[in-house]
Formats: C-alpha cells, sequence, structure tokens
C-alpha cells in the first residue's frame, strides 16, 4: 500500500472557482479511501470553518479513483450548496530544462 497525495476542491455550484481547496493523502488500496478522506476533508472545513451550527450533509457515491470525472456533493439545511471534486498530485516529475546548461 502506497500513501496517494492530492488536493479537495470545494466549488460552489453555479461557480467555475474553488472556494477552498484542500491537500489530502489517501491508501491507495482500499478504493473506497480516498472518498472517506475528501468527505472528511470537506466536512471539517463546513463544520469548523464556513457553516458552524448549521445542519450538514457530505454525499460521497460519485466519488471513486476510477471516475475521474466524480463528485460529492455538500449539503447545507437541506440546500446543495457547493460541491467538490478530488484532484491526484502529478506522480511523474515534469521535464524541464536545466538553468545551468548552455550558459551565455
Amino acid at each position: 500500500m502506497t500513501r496517494m497525495l492530492g488536493q479537495v476542491r470545494i466549488i460552489p455550484f453555479g461557480h467555475a472557482r474553488p472556494s477552498e481547496v484542500r491537500n489530502i493523502s489517501w491508501l491507495d488500496k482500499p478504493k473506497t479511501d480516498m472518498a472517506r478522506e475528501a468527505s472528511k476533508s470537506v466536512q471539517d472545513w463546513a463544520q469548523f470553518q464556513q457553516y458552524r451550527g448549521h445542519r450538514i450533509t457530505v454525499s460521497k457515491e460519485n466519488l471513486h479513483p476510477d471516475n475521474p470525472e466524480g463528485r460529492g456533493t455538500l449539503t447545507v439545511e437541506g440546500v446543495n450548496t457547493h460541491y467538490f471534486v478530488v484532484v491526484p498530485a502529478s506522480q511523474q516529475p515534469v521535464q524541464a530544462e536545466s538553468l545551468f546548461e548552455g550558459g551565455l
């Protein structure tokens, strides 16, 4: 089992930009671990930072590592307010030109 890294992007319905981006990590072997960690992060953000004292429900039924289009929803007081997606961090190094080769 290896630990995977990524981000949870919490986006209000009707908008394109996330209102919050949170870093998370999950184990790759139980495939449900990614959804569990993402929903826990969204629940913490909603309860302690944004909607303290309100009734909050986090739905994660569409989140799965094999479904890159999957997303979960955040419901506050019975109203869908945000959706969230998980973006895995790139595991491949990015090729770039060396700063020290070529010279002046």
